[in-house]
């Protein structure tokens, strides 16, 4: 089975390290492997620590840290060679860095992209996204988020908790999360568009999936699709795949479309949801989606 792989950005001192330590502290089962330039920045909870052998923090629930003090490709062919075998490859890049700079990696033999996470912090994100230094670096790394977490609106009022929202999402079609939050979502899979054959919905899941495949949908305009992907419950995230001879992306209720030559298999459409989506509300879309709805 391949292994997810994640990057996460953000700005210095936007909360990654955090983020990354809850995802450790609470892997519940998960083999989390986290790559970071330095085992300082991440200030590993010494609770958690089993063994220390030069570039690898082996932790007592099975996850390890690796430091990128060598080449990038060795660590990784570490990482797909150890046993047991790790579930997830969690990337911190650098504040300043372009997390999709290393999304290659998560596309070579063994290895599952699953998607770009980027944390901003609230109370800052006016002055970083306009910032004539870090301004242009933080904007693209909104924009290509599969996913954003804002940090520290704990720090703010809560009136201007939503304006600082308002501002984030428009740098970006990507959800927006609040922490704290399910750390599902952090390591959730918004790339899988043609992985799955079945179609499930699972009640029970840390985030809840829509897999339709081409012959399981009656939809054969792509603006019908369209249509019903507008009609989306609160709480679905993300959109991907190939139906009605196009390829079809929602990021939030962003949705691109392009098409693609005739001959491409048409392989249907993964459909990602947070934990809070309403399940009654999720499995009426999802037959819609199916084209066994109404769309009325």
């Amino acid at each position: 089975m391949a292994i997810g792989f994640t990057c996460i950005g953000g700005d210095l001192g936007s909360g990654k390290t955090t983020l990354l330590n809850d995802l450790l502290a609470t892997a519940s089962g998960q083999r989390y492997a986290v790559v970071v330039n330095d085992f300082g920045d991440i200030n590993i909870d010494a609770s958690l620590i089993a063994s220390h052998d030069g570039d690898t923090i082996e932790l007592s629930n099975g996850c390890i840290c690796c430091s990128l003090a060598g080449d990038f490709g060795e660590v990784m062919a570490d990482i797909a060679s150890r046993e047991p075998p790790v579930d997830h490859v969690i990337v911190e890049v650098s504040g300043v860095g372009d997390p999709w700079q290393l999304t290659p990696w998560g596309q070579t033999p063994g290895f599952d992209l699953c998607g770009v996470v980027v944390v901003i912090d609230l109370e800052r994100a006016g002055q970083l996204t306009s910032d004539k230094f870090v301004g242009d670096t933080v904007r693209k790394q909104l924009d290509q988020a599969d996913l954003i977490v804002a940090t520290k609106a704990d720090l703010l009022d809560a009136d201007a908790v939503p304006d600082r929202l308002a501002l984030v999402a428009s740098h970006s079609g990507s959800p927006v999360f609040v922490a704290p939050f399910d750390l599902a979502l952090v390591v959730a899979d918004y790339t899988a568009a043609s992985r799955s054959s079945s179609v499930t919905v699972s009640p029970h899941a840390l985030h809840k999936t829509i897999s339709v495949r081409a012959d399981q949908t009656t939809i054969a305009e792509i603006d019908d699709v369209v249509a019903v992907l507008r009609r989306a419950p609160a709480g679905v995230v993300r959109a991907k795949g190939i139906t009605a001879g196009h390829i079809v992306q929602m990021v939030g209720r962003r949705i691109e479309t392009t098409p693609v030559a005739a001959d491409t298999t048409n392989t249907g459409l993964v459909i990602i949801a947070s934990p809070t989506v309403d399940q009654s509300d999720f499995e009426k879309w999802a037959t819609m989606l199916r084209g066994s709805g109404s769309t009325g």
